[in-house]
């Protein structure tokens, strides 16, 4: 029944926390995520607390992977650390992060990286 409801991130809009639906995220925009999270944009951590993240939805990897606000070497945005990518799900943990790329930015953001 969940996955039939739309997806309502929270986000900090003028100091206050307030759902949104995902597809009204803008890049630039500060969201709060949590164990069972969908991903609704590609973000940036910013805080993280034990994040773990399912990719098998872009990448087919089985097992969870953590992330953590740290700085990544990485070149290829699916592999950094500090990354979460749209349409994947937070396994555990609490996190804030910015989004960089939004709906139909989403495919051009991640062919420039």
């Amino acid at each position: 029944m969940r996955k039939l409801l739309p997806q309502q991130p929270e986000a900090l809009r003028d100091g206050k926390v307030a759902r949104l639906l995902a597809d009204q995220l803008v890049p630039g925009e500060i969201i709060i995520l949590k164990r069972g999270s969908n991903i609704p944009a590609d973000c940036r951590l910013i805080e993280a607390l034990g994040v773990r993240i399912n990719n098998a939805t872009v990448t087919g990897e089985s097992l969870s992977k953590l992330r953590t606000a740290e700085p990544s070497e990485k070149e290829e945005i699916i592999h950094a650390h500090n990354i979460l990518i749209a349409r994947t799900s937070m396994v555990s943990g609490e996190a804030r992060t910015l989004v960089f790329a939004t709906g139909m930015l989403l495919n051009s953001a991640r062919s420039r990286t």
